[in-house]
């Protein structure tokens, strides 16, 4: 009887070893390393800058707004459906209903900048947190007169809440108070 305890024992500290293992393998194996794949659709809606459009806006002093992520990036993935949530209607397609906001035609860019830092190493970041005043993605930039104007940005510490990219879109007036929801004294419903 005891043996058989021993044996049931050591079947079932068997069986969780191999299942935590395959389990672990597998989330290994699946992430390695890197964010799951962005959705094909995102920020296909936008109008997009390469790094030779966004040099050129940068150093000509014209102001605007850009989105800069990557599509490997576990916080740019996140943001992007968060953005879509909120700022984007889609049909049963899967094609784009409308834009909120107009956005897409409001100088607001979305730049992938795994197209000049590959693989996000931090000499390249240095070098363009100098050149343009960011260093993690997603960040949200105002740019005018080649300078910043302002940032939204993700933080090693406390990450990107959309708390923070809304109070962005808010202070640069990509959006604006629906004074209907939010405005100064007391209601004015009846």
């Amino acid at each position: 009887m005891f043996t058989k305890k021993i044996i049931i024992g050591m079947l079932l500290v068997f069986v969780l070893s191999l299942s935590t293992g395959v389990g672990v393998g597998l989330f290994i194996n699946k992430t390695d390393g890197k964010a799951e794949e962005s959705d094909p659709k995102s920020f296909d809606y936008l109008p997009t800058l390469n790094h030779a459009d966004f040099k050129e806006k940068y150093d000509a002093g014209q102001e605007f707004y850009v989105y800069i992520g990557r599509p490997e990036c576990g916080d740019s993935i996140k943001f992007n459906k968060e953005f879509e949530s909120v700022f984007v209607d889609f049909n049963t397609d899967g094609t784009v209903a409308d834009i909120k906001y107009d956005l897409d035609v409001k100088n607001f860019y979305y730049f992938n900048v795994a197209e000049i830092i590959p693989d996000f190493k931090q000499e390249d970041r240095d070098q363009y947190k100098d050149l343009y005043g960011f260093y993690f993605t997603p960040s949200l930039v105002h740019y005018k007169d080649g300078k910043v104007v302002n940032i939204a940005e993700w933080d090693s510490i406390y990450g990107f809440s959309s708390a923070d990219y809304m109070k962005w879109f808010y202070e640069t007036d990509l959006i604006v108070p629906n004074n209907e929801v939010y405005h100064e004294g007391a209601t004015d419903k009846e």
